[in-house]
């Protein structure tokens, strides 16, 4: 898999050969790749998933062991996840997977923000022994025990590619690449058409 840096290398190298005169910067280019990635990504799983296909293939995740903090005002313990997550995606899959860093088999429940008010006091309220995660922004609030500082949890999210470093690689295999460069390109031709459409409309 190429890097966002690479990828975005390429998209620069592609747009000469296709655009007359064609010129962006590298800085255009990997925003344009990581901006198809996503759509990429996304149309990729929803075809699977109209396809009857519930798995994600691996390629598609970032994997981060993230340690806990406590958070004051809310009185529960989180974690902050280093990337955004890709949107679009129902019932929050862009986390994926989410279990302690020592058992990762151990596969947290994932709860809705209203768990705590609306089962609070009930007997589900402790997840019948099970641990369970919130995601609010860019954060993962977890219960159903007690945890300390030095508690880790294992996280895998389909990362949103625009937010990730350049170094790091896309979440794509070598063959969803191609795909990824044609659409950055229709991504770049619709932004370089439209300043001079804006300006043939001003003077017509």
């Amino acid at each position: 898999m190429a890097t966002i840096y690479r990828a975005g290398e390429q998209v620069v190298k592609a747009y000469g050969q296709f655009v007359v005169n064609g010129k962006i910067s590298r800085q255009e280019a990997i925003l344009a790749a990581a901006q198809a990635s996503n759509k990429v990504l996304r149309d990729l799983i929803w075809r699977n998933k109209n396809e009857g296909v519930e798995t994600i293939p691996y390629f598609c995740f970032k994997e981060y062991i993230l340690g806990v903090e406590y958070d004051d005002i809310k009185k529960r313990w989180y974690a902050t996840l280093p990337v955004r997550t890709l949107e679009s995606l129902n019932n929050n899959r862009g986390i994926y997977h989410v279990a302690p860093k020592d058992d990762v088999y151990e596969t947290m429940v994932p709860l809705d923000r209203g768990f705590n008010s609306m089962f609070k006091g009930l007997d589900s309220f402790q997840l019948e022994g099970r641990l369970g995660y919130i995601p609010e922004r860019d954060r993962v609030y977890i219960q159903g025990a007690e945890f300390d500082e030095t508690y880790e949890i294992l996280v895998r999210v389909i990362p949103d590619a625009t937010s990730l470093d350049v170094d790091e690689e896309l979440p794509l295999s070598p063959e969803l690449e191609i795909d990824m460069l044609q659409i950055a390109l229709q991504i770049l031709g619709v932004q370089m058409q439209s300043p001079q459409q804006t300006q043939n409309d001003n003077q017509g």
